[in-house]
């Protein structure tokens, strides 16, 4: 069973859920991590902890929406900002050996080379997957397979229990 890491920022969680479900029932429960700081175990960093669980997994997403890179107002780079990990996953995405995929939601582009720092300019080799509004099906599918039935039908009997494991409501996101 596959497992997929997806950093992301908050602005973007809409989509990342239904990201999220389609794993979930393409490959099974425990396939999908999205949110490292749900399960940061006490007296561990949260990067240590980020790369623990990057290292378990097959792919990492990387979903760009519009505001995803840039300048923030303080002057520095959005993705620089140590109160923020997505830098922090960008940049072990980057040194892992793992298949590492850009995908761009909400209308975005790829953010042009200046607004991302420089020891992340890697990201520009990376492959890119587009989720467009009207054809969201069917780029959803070319990213991750449909679901075959049986496993349609374990996700959905397993609903209660991945509602309790994988969370989007109330939590600190990015």
């Amino acid at each position: 069973m596959p497992r997929i890491y997806i950093s992301y920022r908050i602005e973007d969680a809409n989509i990342v859920r239904q990201i999220v479900r389609r794993c979930l029932q393409t490959y099974g429960n425990y396939s999908v991590i999205a949110n490292p700081q749900a399960s940061l175990p006490p007296n561990i960093a949260l990067k240590q902890h980020i790369d623990n669980l990057m290292f378990s997994t097959q792919s990492i997403l990387l979903v760009i929406g519009p505001d995803w890179a840039g300048i923030d107002k303080y002057g520095r780079f959005k993705l620089s900002s140590a109160d923020i990990p997505i830098g922090t996953e960008v940049r072990l995405a980057l040194r892992s050996e793992k298949q590492v995929i850009l995908v761009l939601v909400n209308g975005a582009q790829l953010p042009y080379a200046d607004s991302v720092p420089d020891d992340l300019q890697a990201i520009f080799q990376l492959p890119i997957a587009r989720l467009r509004d009207k054809i969201f099906q069917q780029d959803l599918n070319q990213l991750i397979p449909p679901p075959s039935l049986s496993n349609k039908l374990l996700y959905y009997f397993s609903l209660a229990w991945t509602k309790n494991y994988i969370r989007f409501d109330d939590e600190a996101m990015y």
